[in-house]
């Protein structure tokens, strides 16, 4: 949905409903959840991808395919094959390159919204730096779209169409989305819709490498579970330290941020735990 669409919509809905999260929703295997990644796995292995590929790290040379309808004047897209394919050593031949373009840009014509895969780091560090501008109760908003996004439900952003599973939160949390997007918006060069977009991809991905891969799929935790669930953990390290750094009036110093650095940079597969996620989110009832 566009955002000139949501602005017409948002006289018609309840601005004192907030998006929350159920505590059910946060923990455990639910049928629902797991139905929903398989789905979705199944979906992205049937996307074709360009044959005859000399460079797997080139846009140009990936066949793109858009998935779910446009948030906020964004559409998020998936380029095959993406670079784990081509790799000599347990190469991943359904690995994809996700990316976000404007809406009724394309690929084949116009430049991403990420002009280069980020780095863990690259991700982390930006995101956080927007979510420091909302206050605490908006801030367990985007914690909750977040673990939304680490595991998937029907009740919840995920839809099911006609066999096609995607993000695509309700009217109801895409205006709070915009509207929480709209405190953000002259801090870097990213929108919130961007990241959230950026991460839904980067997790349907990492379900595709490993979901159906032995021996990582008897374990329902690998893949978007461990990947968004570590880069939670890592953005609350990032904003409790930018709020130390707030509550003293100083700018972080040069060694906290070289140890910020190195913890970004050398962080290896660490997922949040239950009582974080719990805390991060507000744990209260859906839409109450």
């Amino acid at each position: 949905m566009t955002q000139m669409e949501l602005a017409v919509l948002s006289s018609l809905v309840d601005h004192g409903k907030k998006i929350t999260i159920n505590e059910k929703y946060l923990h455990g295997n639910h049928k629902d959840s797991q139905s929903i990644r398989e789905e979705m796995t199944d979906e992205s292995i049937s996307w074709k991808a360009k044959n005859d590929v000399d460079d797997y790290h080139s846009d140009e040379q990936k066949r793109w395919t858009a998935c779910g309808p446009p948030l906020l004047d964004k559409q998020l897209w998936f380029g095959k094959p993406g670079k784990e394919a081509g790799r000599e050593r347990n190469p991943r031949p359904n690995d994809m390159r996700p990316n976000v373009w404007h809406v009724g840009k394309s690929p084949k014509k116009d430049s991403p919204i990420f002009p280069k895969p980020l780095t863990f780091k690259e991700l982390v560090s930006p995101l956080s730096d927007l979510i420091l501008l909302l206050d605490d109760d908006e801030r367990k908003e985007v914690f909750s779209l977040i673990a939304g996004i680490k595991r998937p439900h029907s009740e919840l952003f995920h839809r099911c169409v006609d066999g096609r599973v995607y993000f695509c939160p309700e009217i109801q949390t895409q205006v709070r989305i915009w509207e929480l997007q709209a405190k953000t918006e002259n801090e870097g060069p990213f929108s919130m819709i961007d990241y959230l977009l950026l991460l839904e991809g980067i997790a349907r991905n990492e379900d595709v490498k490993y979901m159906h891969t032995p021996p990582y799929h008897r374990n329902k935790n690998s893949g978007r579970g461990n990947n968004v669930g570590t880069m939670m953990r890592a953005i609350k390290v990032r904003l409790d330290i930018l709020d130390e750094a707030k509550a003293q009036d100083r700018v972080i110093t040069k060694p906290v941020e070289a140890l910020w650095n190195l913890f970004a940079d050398q962080m290896n597969i660490e997922n949040i735990t239950k009582t974080e996620l719990k805390e991060m989110t507000g744990n209260n009832d859906l839409w109450t």
